[in-house]
């Protein structure tokens, strides 16, 4: 996400922008641009160099691009669909380009759980959502992805150390 009125139209005219991140265990605030990043063969900064910074938030983050504090933000398409229906500031922001697509973050239980007990209530809660606050949600059903599928969506170092410290 950029600004609207940001004339810039290719991620490597963002180069030494100002780019605001969720979190570093973020995927699709984080690991998904800086992959995305890297891919287009440009310089991800450091972490403590002006150019990045952490909001800790999807939403304060496109705030952050919106009022001019940051250049560019990574937002899953969700957030964003939510904030465009609730917050105004989003008239401020557009679509740049998007990051390969993922999964969503994966539904984990303890190992003494039933999966699949779980998982069908997951199911049926869905299911028996109206249609309007399935819209509203963005949810339409529990997909079953095996966790191989997880292991392939690239992962920083950071990222894997911010989890395991």
């Amino acid at each position: 996400m950029v600004r609207v009125d940001d004339t810039r139209t290719t991620l490597k005219a963002f180069e030494k922008a100002r780019i605001v991140c969720n979190s570093i265990t973020s995927q699709s605030g984080y690991a998904a641009l800086k992959q995305h990043w890297q891919n287009t063969s440009l310089v991800w900064p450091n972490h403590t160099a002006n150019e990045l910074r952490f909001s800790g938030d999807h939403r304060v983050s496109a705030k952050a691009v919106a009022e001019g504090h940051a250049d560019i933000a990574a937002l899953d398409i969700l957030s964003y669909t939510l904030m465009q229906a609730h917050d105004d500031f989003t008239n401020q922001l557009r679509i740049l380009d998007y990051t390969a697509p993922t999964p969503a973050l994966p539904f984990i239980c303890a190992p003494q759980f039933d999966v699949s007990l779980i998982a069908h209530a997951l199911q049926t809660g869905v299911e028996t959502l109206t249609e309007q606050d399935r819209q509203t949600l963005g949810l339409h059903g529990i997909v079953d992805i095996a966790a191989e599928l997880y292991h392939e969506v690239p992962t920083s170092q950071e990222s894997i150390d911010a989890f395991t410290q």
